[in-house]
This record gives structure tokens, sequence and C-alpha cells, in this order.
């Protein structure tokens, strides 16, 4: 078996950062929130759209790390999509697709995600998922994969590199070979997962830069004016022991801050506490909502005043909860699953793929009572579209049992309905050259009147004449179709209907 698997591989598994030169980095890192000003992140920023990514990821990665409002919304954002676990779907039920969701069943079952720069963060899927959705954070997410075969079979551990190894200056992401590399190499298919997303950070870091700026005056307005002052008034005058022992006290009761002047001065001091007005607190909230609004697309804590609005708020967390789902699917369908099932079968057409799932929605009462009242009113439903909608893929329609007829005039119409239904399926059938059915059939409506002669004759023929006659022209697809319709839906349902109609 892994003999098997390493005939496929392009190369033999092994990391392309390794510990020297992760060590490199991290003893080459800097403190990127240092210096963050208008300028700064201005720099960065254009540094970034033109290809040079390091230094706008480690300072987004920074950001994103210690301020409290961006860390919770961005985690929030990752685990939303990555908490509902996956299913393996296929394009058919032939005995090729259920291989190659078995391959896909124990490859991701036991795919191991973990990070080139700290191994002690080890996990599964989800894991994997969280880290992808760094992408909506910092446009770009890279994941390269070392396979695993085993006895059992293919899987594969799936290492987060962050985007400040990369380069992006000719619009494919680059891996840089070290810390003087400006142009890296080309990242191989099969080799790497790379997926895009959102960059929110550029918007989030300069929202991070108005949000710290004033909260830093507001801090030095605390500093200077949140604890009172004590100011001690004495008759002596600079210098005599009068003086020196008012400073003293002033000294001790203001923590070594204090004011003395003489019994005829005065000092004002402004009041932090009377201050109602300052400009500071309004900006800094302002800020945490854009941080949180840019991550979650709402924010259901400061912008909805008693509940007004949450629903709808509730709906655009779902629309992009459902968008990353399918663009983190999308990625692992064409840049993993195909790999997989390759390196497991030699197969370069899947028919099994693997889907991100996401959560029920809180609306699904109102969702069956609007699809119970269009089947009520005879609409139908497709199948698909309901194994999606209620996250159910073994969804499968049931028949429903025939419901009796009430009463002898309604027995009577199902029968003329009966008639005209075997008719119209005739019309169809004689298009397709059914003519020795059509005349018999024919041949029995016109002799009988009466509904359980006709009823009993259309029985015998079903099952005296009917597969006789159908030999010859069974093998083209229309005519079987007919056949199939009118016998099976008008016959068996019908003639069942009815009798039991007549015997209530």
């Amino acid at each position: 078996m892994i003999k098997k698997f390493a005939k496929r591989f392009k190369r033999k598994p092994g990391s392309s950062v390794d510990a020297r030169r992760v060590a490199i980095e991290r003893m080459s890192r800097f403190n990127p929130l240092r210096r963050v000003e208008p300028g700064y992140i201005v720099r960065v920023h254009e540094e970034f759209n033109a290809g040079r990514l390091k230094e706008a990821a480690k300072l987004w990665d920074a950001i994103e790390r210690t301020d409290d409002v961006c860390l919770v919304a961005a985690q929030k954002r990752k685990k939303a999509v990555s908490r509902h676990g996956f299913e393996i779907i296929t394009d058919d039920d032939s005995p090729k697709a259920r291989q190659h969701a078995e391959v896909l069943k124990y490859f991701y079952d036991q795919l191991v995600a973990t990070r080139c720069d700290d191994r002690n963060i080890r996990g599964g899927l989800p894991l994997a998922i969280r880290n992808m959705m760094d992408a909506e954070g910092k446009r770009y997410a890279a994941h390269e994969i070392i396979w695993k075969p085993t006895p059992n079979g293919l899987t594969a551990e799936l290492v987060f590199v962050p985007l400040w190894y990369f380069s992006n200056t000719t619009g494919e992401l680059r891996l840089l070979n070290g810390i003087g590399d400006l142009t890296g190499e080309e990242l191989q298919p099969g080799e790497w997962i790379v997926n895009a997303g959102s960059g929110v950070m550029e918007s989030v870091a300069v929202a991070y830069m108005y949000k710290h700026l004033p909260l830093q005056d507001w801090l030095l307005v605390s500093e200077k004016y949140g604890i009172p002052i004590p100011v001690v008034k004495t008759t002596g005058n600079p210098g005599d022991d009068n003086w020196k022992a008012a400073e003293d006290a002033a000294a001790a009761l203001g923590n070594c801050d204090g004011v003395v002047i003489s019994a005829s001065g005065s000092v004002e001091f402004p009041n932090v506490g009377t201050m109602t007005n300052l400009p500071q607190p309004a900006l800094v909230e302002r800020m945490d909502r854009s941080i949180a609004t840019v991550w979650r697309g709402a924010d259901l804590s400061t912008i909805s005043a008693d509940n007004q609005g949450a629903s709808l708020q509730a709906d655009e967390t779902d629309l992009l909860e459902d968008d990353d789902a399918q663009n983190i699917t999308d990625v692992l369908n064409e840049q993993l699953d195909r790999w997989a099932i390759y390196y497991a079968t030699g197969d370069t057409e899947p028919k099994a793929w693997v889907k991100i799932k996401t959560g029920a929605r809180d609306d699904i009462k109102h969702d069956l009572e609007i699809d119970r009242g269009l089947h009520e009113m005879g609409y139908e439903q497709d199948e698909s579209d309901l194994q999606r909608r209620y996250n159910r893929s073994t969804l499968r329609r049931q028949a429903l049992p025939s419901t009796p007829l009430a009463n002898e005039d309604a027995v009577d119409d199902r029968a003329a309905g009966l008639r005209a239904a075997t008719r119209s399926a005739l019309a169809v059938a004689i298009a397709d050259d059914l003519s020795p059915v059509v005349r018999r059939l024919e041949q029995i409506l016109d002799d009988h009147d009466d509904y359980d002669a006709l009823l009993d004759a259309l029985e015998r023929f079903q099952v005296d004449e009917l597969p006789a006659l159908a030999a010859d022209v069974l093998t083209d697809p229309s005519a079987a179709d007919a056949i199939s319709d009118a016998m099976s839906a008008n016959l068996f349902n019908g003639m069942s209907e009815v009798r039991e109609g007549r015997d209530a």
C-alpha cells in the first residue's frame, strides 16, 4: 500500500520550513505595535499591495492577538465555520464513487493540522479550517501538504505557514528562502494549499490606530486628573519653616504629588469626574464597533438596541458563515481532494468530495411551514435542495400511501380521470411507436363501460398481455418510460384507489 502511494508522489515527504528557518525568523521578530501611527500604517499597506507581505502580515497578526475586540471577533468568525464537521458527497452511486468516498473519509478522519512555527499546536480538520480562515483577515493563507501513506490508507499533515514567509510580487504566493530573499520559490500543486479571503485586517489596522491614539490620550487624562491633588495653603513664605512644613504635608497626602500656595492664593484643577463630554470614549467605542462589524458582519452587542434589527444582523452573520464554508469546500475539493484520490487510486476524475457543513438556521420552523404548504398545493420540491437547506445528506423522498375516496361520486370522477390520464399517456406512447399496446388498450377502454369490469380487464391485460406486447419495445428508453408512467401510475394507484373508494 505505502509503495503504491510513493510511486505517485512528486517529491518525498518533508517540510520546506524547517526548525532552523523558524528559529532565525523568531530571533528577528520585532513588535510592530510600537510604531503604529498613520504614516507607518500607510507604508506597510502599500508594501503589502506591492507584494511585499512580511511587515503588514506581522502587524496584522500582532493586532489580532492583542486587541480585545479583534481577538474575539476573529475567533468567532473562524470557529463558526469549523465547528460543524464535514461530510463526503458523491457524484453518483457507482462502485468508483463509493471507493473514492472511502478514500476521503479515511483521509480526513486521520488528517493532522499544525503550524510550522509552533508545532505544539496540533489538531484535525477543524484546526486546518481555522488556519485557512486566516485568509479572511490577511487575504491569503497557505498550508504545506505532507502526505502520510499508511497501511490502512492515505492521509496527510497540513502545516500552516504564516504569511510573512511569502512574497506576492509576481501575483502568486512564493515561499521566501530566507530573510534576504525577495522573490522566493514557486509553490507546486499537490504540495501546497493556498486560499484567498477578504483581507479585513487592512481595514482593522486603520480602526486599531484610530482607537489606540485616543485611548492613549484618555489614559493620560486619567493619569493626570484621575486622583485629586492636595492643595495646602500656608501663611508662611517660600523657604521658611512654615512653607517647608506645608510641602511635607502635601507630599505625604498626595504620594509625593501636591501643591503648596500662600493663604491668599488659589489653584484650580479640572475635575475628571465632571468631564462628561470627553471625545475619547466615543471614538474608542466607534472603532470597537467597526472592528467587530468588519469581522462578523454585525455587532449585536452594541449596535442593536432592545434586539431591534437583530434578525437582519443574524442573517448577515449567517451569510458570511455559509460563504466561508463554501469557499473552504471549493479550495479543499480542488487542491486536496483531487490529489488524495489520485495518490490513493490513480484516478484523475474524482467522484467524491468533501463538504464543510454549516449549522441549522433558527428559521427552520418557518422553512418547514413553507415547504409543507407547497407540498399540499401540489408543488414538487427538489430533493438536493431539501438536503442542503436542512443539512440532511441522507434525506430521501418516501412514497405516501393512497387516500381512499370518500363517496361514489368521487369514485366515478376518479375513474373518469383514470380514463383521461390513460388516454393522455397513450398519446405519448403512439409517438414512440407503441401501436400494438395502444390498439389493445383502446379496445379494452371501448369494450367496458362498467368501471369494475374495466379495472378487471386492465389487470388481466397488465399481467397476461402487456409483457408480450412490450417485449419488442422495452429496450427503447422513451417507450419504457411511457409504459412505466401509464401502467404504474394509472393502473396500480388508480385501480387501488377506485376499489378502496367503492368499498368505503
